[in-house]
């Protein structure tokens, strides 16, 4: 998550309107649950909330369900999957709670033992309760993680995912309200949150009260760049964010005005593969990570010297990143024939790299003397940053 632009900070509680300037409430309804967001997350909280006879109103700002959720790759990792077993891969909850812990240093303990106990569970429950369909054969094995025990949907789309559950929401009775953006908790006397009020399509402030409670599930802020550089300075202008329009901070901003305790809003995820050049998520990734990363090499286009070691941890590459953006200077994602042949990945083939070629994404240079004239990289800065990385190749040092 990041920014795209540099915008006048604002104080955490303010919003577009105070409640003394909202249009008059032209409606009240009464339900049993009120959820925030129609992303996977507020999806399974209204079919859950539904199978034990709630009466379920979900909010969306948005025009369509999903939110980033619907945007992902459609990749989940899973322990004991009946693939690994194929593979003849041994994984345990155990092992996958060791490989989280290691690679998030902020995480809880607690909170990602249950996420790990409960994964394969949830997978199973997106199979039997929702009709969702999984990749027989790919299994892939991500950053931080010691094995193979990611899995794809059959689309590769998060689509694979919400469109199911969107579904079986609403065959389960759940409303979901569309351009319903949320502005204010309603809070009693006694500070408990006992509904919301919201802007429907027409612009009117309408209030629902909630006999069962409040969830909150209205996804990330990387499509907010004040509340971004709020959290982290180094998110400058030059960051772009592969989140959808809608994933702002009004609920979190709301949540800090009545108190909420917010935790670990600063430490935000960065894809550090993802390319400038296209909107959002994209596919460029696909070249930086199963290509670059590990047949290629990644240099600052100023210098023609390599930068990070692209097999480094996430955060590592990421701050590498935002070093060069600070210094207004430029990273290249380079590989050669070879890798593009043969990709490091289950889920990329040489087709879909070339397609971005044709789009003009990649490009695609005969000789290293016509990439750096196109480029204006030093020649020999890059050849000699070239030999010292084939070097410790052969060393099996990188």
């Amino acid at each position: 998550m990041s920014i795209t632009r540099r915008q006048t900070l604002s104080l955490l509680g303010t919003l577009p309107c105070t409640v003394s300037a909202m249009s008059k409430i032209t409606k009240v309804r009464r339900t049993d649950v009120v959820i925030i967001g129609a992303g996977a997350a507020g999806l399974a909280a209204a079919i859950e909330a539904r199978h034990q006879q709630k009466k379920v109103i979900i909010l969306e700002k948005m025009g369509t369900t999903g939110g980033n959720s619907s945007l992902s790759s459609g990749a989940i990792s899973v322990p004991n999957t009946p693939l690994q077993a194929i593979h003849g891969i041994e994984d345990s909850p155990e092992k996958m709670v060791r490989d989280i812990m290691q690679a998030g240093y902020v995480s809880h303990q607690d909170r990602v033992r249950m996420l790990c106990q409960h994964a394969y569970d949830t997978w199973r429950w997106t199979e039997q309760e929702l009709g969702v369909k999984w990749h027989p054969r790919i299994l892939e094995q991500e950053y931080g993680h010691s094995c193979p025990r990611t899995m794809y949907l059959a689309n590769r789309s998060g689509s694979g995912l919400i469109y199911p559950m969107s579904a079986r929401a609403q065959a389960l009775g759940a409303e979901i309200r569309l351009h319903a953006a949320f502005v204010r908790f309603i809070v009693n006397q006694n500070e408990k949150i006992i509904g919301v009020r919201y802007r429907n399509h027409q612009g009117r402030i309408q209030q629902i009260l909630a006999k069962c409670g409040v969830v909150l599930a209205s996804g990330g802020f990387g499509a907010d760049p004040s509340f971004c550089q709020m959290q982290n300075w180094r998110l400058s202008e030059r960051v772009g964010t592969t989140n959808q329009p809608g994933a702002t901070s009004e609920t979190i901003r709301e949540a800090y005005r009545i108190g909420a305790w917010v935790l670990h809003a600063q430490y935000i995820h960065c894809i550090p593969e993802t390319s400038p050049d296209e909107n959002g998520w994209g596919q460029v990734w696909e070249f930086t990570r199963y290509c670059a990363c590990t047949q290629g090499m990644w240099i600052v286009q100023e210098t023609g010297r390599r930068f990070v070691n692209e097999l480094d941890s996430n955060v590592n590459r990421t701050n590498a990143i935002l070093d060069l953006v600070m210094e207004k200077k430029n990273a290249l994602a380079i590989a050669d024939a070879k890798a593009i042949e043969q990709p490091s990945s289950l889920i990329v083939r040489r087709e879909s790299i070339l397609e971005l070629v044709t789009r003009g994404f990649i490009y695609e240079y005969d000789t290293l003397e016509d990439l750096a004239m196109d480029f204006g990289i030093p020649l020999t800065s890059l050849r000699k940053e070239i030999e010292i990385y084939n070097q410790n190749i052969q060393r099996g040092a990188l």
